[in-house]
């Protein structure tokens, strides 16, 4: 209860209308199950962790989980208390340098085409993993004075909120490579296709920069001449794309949202 009576952050606690929206927000996603304060009397295993509010220019107020901070020596924070030594690695901080080897690649194989780069952003990806019915009152906070959420979906600010990411990132990344090859996707995902504005921003006759390929380095073809399927490469919440022309790139598009829509069960 000592916990439950601080209350929130100043923050969130000083922009009522804007902690609001953003607890609108996440029930309207089913990030979480609001009850009416009195459970509290009822149940002893309600816990209380504090709420935060990010405010930044151009971008979307975001509610914080503060599952860290410490204000007295005896207090249990959450982040102290949850396991992590059966989490899986977190391994998306390489992510960015293959995307730079593989358009490399790519500029070895395709000398004269244009290569198009793309970004397919994942919405709340730290949400997906659901938390287990047992611990939503222990991943819960009191929202307002009178509202207490249940947390049913993963918080932005777990010591595990990244690692329970994880498997959902590879196997998107893993599955839009198996998908690349599929003939009906490009139709079956047109309208999304067509949202976007295709064009060249290349002049006929530009010469590309050559890029020289080696033994580690040899392209994206194999030895039989067939191309090797392209992949979404998932950086956090980010599908980064490259394909050499705009066929390619529509095939990628197709598989990378076929992935995600797969994983996240659409």
């Amino acid at each position: 209860m000592e916990m439950i009576s601080r209350g929130n952050h100043k923050n969130y606690e000083e922009h009522p209308e804007k902690s609001l929206k953003t607890l609108n927000k996440e029930d309207k996603n089913s990030h979480l199950t609001p009850l009416p304060i009195w459970v509290l009397l009822l149940l002893p295993y309600l816990r209380h962790t504090q709420l935060g509010l990010i405010m930044k220019q151009f971008k979307n107020d975001r509610m914080v989980f503060d599952a860290s901070t410490q204000r007295t020596a005896d207090d249990f924070v959450l982040n102290q208390h949850t396991p992590t030594h059966a989490e899986p690695p977190i391994t998306f901080g390489t992510i960015l340098r293959k995307f730079y080897v593989f358009v490399y690649n790519l500029r070895v194989s395709f000398p004269f085409l244009e290569i198009f780069i793309a970004l397919a952003d994942i919405k709340a990806c730290f949400r997906y993993p659901c938390i287990h019915a047992n611990l939503t009152g222990a991943f819960g906070f009191m929202a307002t004075e009178a509202i207490y959420c249940l947390a049913t979906a993963m918080v932005f600010g777990s010591i595990v909120s990244a690692s329970s990411w994880e498997p959902f990132r590879r196997a998107i990344q893993t599955i839009s490579r198996e998908f690349f090859y599929r003939d009906n996707l490009v139709e079956k995902h047109k309208a999304y296709l067509d949202m976007i504005a295709w064009d060249t921003f290349c002049p006929l006759g530009t010469i590309f920069t050559k890029a020289k390929g080696c033994v580690i380095i040899g392209g994206v073809f194999n030895s039989d001449g067939s191309m090797r399927p392209l992949s979404g490469l998932v950086y956090v919440d980010d599908a980064l794309l490259a394909a050499a022309g705009v066929v390619y790139m529509k095939k990628l598009l197709a598989a990378t949202i076929e992935a995600h829509f797969g994983v996240a069960g659409v």
